[in-house]
């Protein structure tokens, strides 16, 4: 009881937030036939081990955003129930800090140049939130875990250059957005090939990729394809092929599947390709995040932008 007294007045605003998810600790921990007095020995023991890993810690696994930062990150979709609305014919165009980057301050990738064009597409897409056909998806920070791989860094690359705050005028709070890590390691934490698998099960698919670039064609992925057809992209700068790419695109007919890697060009392409009736994936480093995931290569960023052959 001492350890609980002490508990209370360290962390008075704390045990605010925590009130709710009190009783529902304790209920559970009734049905299990534990008394009352080991419900708060245990409750002791917990809220102690969890401050030691940290306030914001404990808030976000219960989803009580103490940290200013995912708190302002509107919500996002599940892994799961974004996978499930792209297996429903769902589009999806996806933003990360490099697109992020590109909107709000217009700074250069180090395979993209910043370009005017391509900035106002981005704030547009991102502001409307989604559409019928294509869902509009950004960073999954609030569904991370504090001891997920890469989580510190995420969060600490928002707060500590102020981007977010620059982003927050485009956030469309009405709208739900998808979780753009579904092509990031982290989603094989939570989902497996199988369920990306099921979304072009035999599917003729066009891949819209850099022949010379990052892109790697996992046969744990495609090989239950129909076909495969591509179209080659730049490794570098490819915005500034759209209107050529959009167009070799649209020769296709619209029962083709659309794979997308191709950095911020890749989150237009998508939106556009969805309006016009198409089903396309912006997906990324999907293949080279599960080589990361599993150990077999290195974070995606980290492979060559071009390939020497």
């Amino acid at each position: 009881m001492m350890g609980l007294r002490r508990f209370i007045r360290q962390n008075l605003n704390l045990l605010r937030l925590l009130r709710s998810v009190r009783n529902k600790v304790c209920a559970s921990l009734r049905k299990r036939g534990i008394g009352l007095c080991e419900i708060y020995k245990n409750l002791c023991i917990w809220f102690s081990e969890v401050y030691e890993k940290g306030r914001i810690g404990f808030c976000e696994r219960f989803g009580l955003e103490l940290d200013p930062v995912i708190a302002k990150f509107p919500r996002v979709l599940s892994f799961k129930k974004t996978l499930a609305k792209l297996r429903d014919g769902k589009s999806i165009a996806r933003y990360g800090d490099g697109e992020f980057n590109i909107l709000a301050r217009g700074g250069d990738l180090a395979f993209q140049k910043s370009d005017d064009a391509l900035a106002r597409r981005l704030r547009e897409i991102l502001i409307e939130g989604g559409t019928r056909n294509c869902l509009i998806a950004i960073d999954g920070l609030r569904l991370m875990k504090p001891t997920d791989k890469h989580y510190s860094y995420t969060r600490d690359h928002y707060r500590t250059d102020n981007l977010l705050d620059d982003l927050v005028p485009y956030f469309n709070r009405r709208a739900r957005y998808a979780n753009s890590y579904i092509s990031r390691p982290i989603a094989f934490s939570y989902v497996s090939i199988k369920d990306y698998r099921r979304i072009w099960k035999n599917r003729d698919v066009v891949f819209i990729v850099p022949s010379k670039g990052r892109f790697y064609m996992d046969p744990r992925f495609f090989d239950n394809i129909k076909s495969a057809r591509f179209i080659d992209i730049p490794a570098r700068d490819a915005f500034s092929k759209y209107d050529e790419i959009l167009a070799r695109a649209k020769e296709f007919p619209r029962g083709v599947l659309f794979f997308i890697s191709a950095g911020p060009t890749a989150t237009v392409l998508a939106y556009d390709l969805s309006k016009l009736g198409y089903h396309a994936l912006d997906l990324g480093h999907l293949t080279a995040s599960y080589k990361e995931y599993t150990g077999e290569g290195p974070q995606p960023e980290f492979l060559p932008i071009e390939k020497d052959k």
